[in-house]
C-alpha cells in the first residue's frame, strides 16, 4: 500500500501582542521553500498578500514575525512561536534589544505536517 501525500493543508495564524511593554507585531511574512511563495500579514491593514497561506504535507516553511519597539527608550523584545501542531526547528522564545522605533525578527521554521497548522505569535517586552 502507498503513502499518498494529502495537499489540503491550511494554516490559521494568530497573532497577540501582549498589552504590556511596547513590543508591537507589524508584519508576518509566511514563506513556503518548496513552492516558493511568500505570504505576507500586514497587521495595520489585517490582510494577507496574496492570500493566507498554504502548503501541502513536507513543505519547508519559514515563519518572520516583525515586532516593533513603540516605546520611548531602548529596549528588549521577544517573539514567541506557540503551536500545538508544529515544533519549531528554531527557538520557540527570541529576544533582541532594539532601540527607540526600530525592531527586531522572529524566526521560525518547520516542517508542514498530513493536518491543518494552528500558530500563535506572541510579542511584547521583557519585564
Amino acid at each position: 500500500m502507498a503513502y499518498a501525500i494529502d495537499n489540503t493543508q491550511r494554516f490559521t495564524i494568530t497573532l497577540t501582542s501582549l498589552a504590556e511593554g511596547f513590543g508591537k507585531l507589524s508584519r508576518i511574512i509566511v514563506q513556503n521553500h518548496n513552492s516558493l511563495f511568500d505570504y505576507i500579514y500586514t497587521v495595520s491593514t489585517a490582510s494577507w498578500d496574496p492570500s493566507p497561506p498554504e502548503a501541502i504535507e513536507l513543505d519547508k516553511i519559514t515563519l518572520i514575525a516583525r515586532i516593533h519597539n513603540d516605546g520611548i527608550i531602548t529596549d528588549t523584545l521577544f517573539g514567541q512561536f506557540v503551536s500545538k501542531d508544529v515544533m519549531s526547528i528554531s527557538p520557540l522564545i527570541q529576544e533582541l534589544t532594539v532601540g527607540y522605533a526600530d525592531y527586531m525578527e522572529g524566526l521560525w521554521r518547520f516542517i508542514m505536517p498530513p493536518t491543518d497548522v494552528g500558530i500563535t505569535i506572541n510579542a511584547g517586552h521583557v519585564e
